[in-house]
């Protein structure tokens, strides 16, 4: 959440010239007490992907469309090759239990 929102912290330069980060009200409170004099605090911008991921959670993922389709989007012959024939099948059957002769070329 912190993330999506943006992130803020100090850094403190310690008695050495060293520079040491701190976060929580501890930290800073021990910072002070061992003699660090100079402070900045530093904003970080809000993580768009976070916040994003974070609204998609709240809100529900709109439905992702998605395309099936061949070699430089050409239709997928063979899917459309075996529901052809499924059909073909499906009515050389209805026609079977109806009685009636078919024809073997069709």
């Amino acid at each position: 959440m912190a993330n999506a929102e943006g992130l803020s912290y100090m850094r403190i330069r310690m008695p050495d010239g060293s520079f040491q980060r701190a976060q929580t009200e501890a930290q800073i409170d021990a910072a002070i007490a061992a003699g660090a004099t100079l402070y900045h605090i530093y904003m970080q911008a809000p993580n768009t992907a976070s916040c994003s991921l974070l609204f998609s959670y709240l809100f529900g993922q709109p439905v992702q469309r998605q395309e099936h389709t061949g070699k430089e989007g050409e239709p997928l012959e063979v899917l459309l090759k075996i529901l052809e024939e499924g059909r073909r099948r499906n009515a050389r059957r209805e026609v079977r239990r109806a009685g009636v002769e078919i024809d073997p070329a069709g």
